[in-house]
């Protein structure tokens, strides 16, 4: 297994424990910091999935850099409401915007370095 496989479950791991500990009462510091920055974790998640898109790793799988950018976007827009109190119900459009933006940027992508012919599926190759 490859060490970049193993941040997922640690990482799932680490929740589970302080949502335990949470629940059974205890607040330890790391849960008021997890409650007021919890979208920065999004933000870093979707910035590796767009780092991996352009420099490797997932490079080749359809989708890396779209669910990329919208994670990124996703953290942003849920840290400006967690801290800058811009609620999610007036900054959601920008979601569609930068899946639209990477939905292209795909299809110039992928024009560009293709033979120019539709294949099956709605793709070029």
């Amino acid at each position: 297994m490859r060490r970049s496989g193993l941040v997922g479950p640690v990482v799932i791991i680490a929740l589970g424990v302080a949502f335990l500990i949470s629940t059974l009462g205890y607040d330890p510091p790391i849960g008021v910091f997890f409650r007021d920055y919890w979208p920065f974790l999004l933000i870093a998640v979707g910035l590796t999935h767009i780092g991996r898109h352009f420099f490797g790793g997932f490079g080749s799988r359809p989708g890396t850099l779209t669910s990329g950018a919208i994670l990124t976007t996703l953290g942003i827009l849920f840290a400006f409401q967690q801290l800058g109190d811009v609620p999610f119900r007036s900054t959601w459009p920008v979601l569609l915007i930068v899946a639209g933006a990477t939905a292209l940027v795909q299809f110039t992508r992928a024009g560009a370095a293709s033979d120019g012919k539709w294949h099956r599926g709605g793709f070029r190759r």
